[in-house]
């Protein structure tokens, strides 16, 4: 049985296993006018471009795209982390988006997010 430790989508359903925050959480710095030039309005593409050689991934949390969560997949864990603990996974994801945003993210602001929804 092969399981999956990232995003996952197709035509019809979309889920993803994440530790990580709503987008809307670190205020992304990028004008509504620049978004829809320069990305055709999509904030996940714009992350997406961001986050490029970090261990962060952004995916969607519904099929019609209403909510984007950014963090690290359980794949991207062991890939990038193996010799760590599971209790610091939060602040691990955390202190990679501070990183990236210069937020101020704490450890208890990571979630762990199951996701999975279908147009069918």
């Amino acid at each position: 049985m092969k399981m999956r430790t990232d995003f996952v989508t197709n035509s019809s359903s979309s889920s993803f296993v994440i530790w990580g925050i709503n987008v809307d959480d670190v205020k992304p710095d990028i004008s509504e006018d620049e978004l829809d030039e320069k990305y055709d309005g999509s904030i996940r593409e714009y992350m997406d471009e961001l986050i490029q050689g970090t261990p962060l991934e952004c995916g969607n949390a519904s099929y019609d795209f209403d909510e984007v969560w950014l963090g690290i997949s359980p794949g991207g864990i062991l890939q990038n982390f193996k010799d760590r603990k599971i209790g610091e996974i939060p602040q691990i994801v955390a202190d990679e988006i501070n990183k990236v945003f210069s937020s101020k993210i704490k450890a208890k602001d990571v979630q762990y997010i199951e996701e999975s929804s279908s147009n069918g």
